[in-house]
């Protein structure tokens, strides 16, 4: 073999060298393949959600809107139901009056109607209503029994009843009243309402 030959063989020997040298600096992360992990695929929430939360929300302030109203309509209602004022009649039964006494001149009875009734007790000076009509009963020992119905504007309390200027109007109930040409004590025999409210 000659002598150019070796060298040749000998300067490829060296590049194959070099060769192998230069991949042995390689890294050895270098050639394996790089596994890439999945990214983590968040969940989506449902469309249907939002919706129905909202239409859920919706409903919640609606409700209370409505709970609200129904609410101070019964206040309003549970009021006036048990603190108003109302008109009512009620009948006094004045009993046993001397016919000189209950009958004027004329034969007429001397409560006449459109007249204004007080109490006579603690000092009272506004009336307790107006005389609607008057009706007389006359006695076989000559005395009249008189029944008066009154009309007033009442104020009311569910607890207490019913109120003309401070005096308690209830059945059974006995004043000293004060009518046209005739002061005697009488009962409420009888007492309606003629109106709900006024």
């Amino acid at each position: 073999m000659s002598e150019h030959k070796k060298n040749q063989i000998s300067g490829d020997d060296q590049k194959a060298s070099s060769i192998v040298q230069d991949t042995s600096n390689v890294p050895v992360n270098e050639g394996k393949k790089k596994v890439h992990k999945a990214p983590k695929i968040k969940k989506a929430r449902k469309k249907g959600m939002p919706i129905a939360v909202d239409i859920l929300i919706v409903v919640v302030i609606l409700a209370a809107i409505v709970g609200a109203v129904f609410g101070i309509n019964a206040l309003g209602e549970y009021f006036s139901t048990r603190y108003a004022q109302r008109e009512i009649t009620y009948t006094c039964l004045v009993e046993s009056v001397d016919a000189v006494l209950a009958y004027a001149a004329d034969g007429k009875c001397v409560v006449q109607p459109g007249t204004e009734v007080f109490v006579v007790q603690d000092m009272q000076s506004a009336p307790v209503g107006e005389v609607l009509s008057v009706s007389t009963e006359d006695n076989a020992d000559g005395t009249v029994d008189i029944s008066v119905v009154v009309r007033t504007v009442a104020d009311y309390n569910y607890t207490l009843g019913y109120f003309a200027d401070q005096t308690k109007i209830a059945v059974g109930k006995t004043y000293n009243f004060r009518f046209s040409g005739l002061v005697s004590d009488a009962v409420i025999v009888e007492l309606q309402i003629t109106e709900k409210e006024s």
